[in-house]
């Protein structure tokens, strides 16, 4: 999220587990993530608020974030 003329981004270890019933490996769901692993659910709602007064491009351009991106966030706080 931008902090004055600053980007800020969080860098962590998420744990995956293969599972030994199905063979698949699940990674661990964090809570304060949106759908998309890249971005947290505060900034999505925060995307969501802007996009509702702004058009996605506008949003877009100032966030530095690209179009389809912008717009996934804005449905996906639209739907939750």
């Amino acid at each position: 999220m931008p902090c004055g003329p600053y980007r800020i981004f969080l860098e962590f270890r998420v744990r995956c587990v293969r599972c030994k019933r199905c063979k698949k490996v699940k990674r661990e769901r964090l809570d304060f993530l949106s759908d998309s692993p890249f971005y947290t659910k505060r900034f999505a709602y925060y995307v969501g608020r802007r996009c509702r007064n702004e058009t996605v491009s506008t949003v877009a351009k100032e966030l530095h974030l690209d179009w389809d991106s912008v717009k996934a966030l804005d449905n996906w706080t639209s739907s939750t």
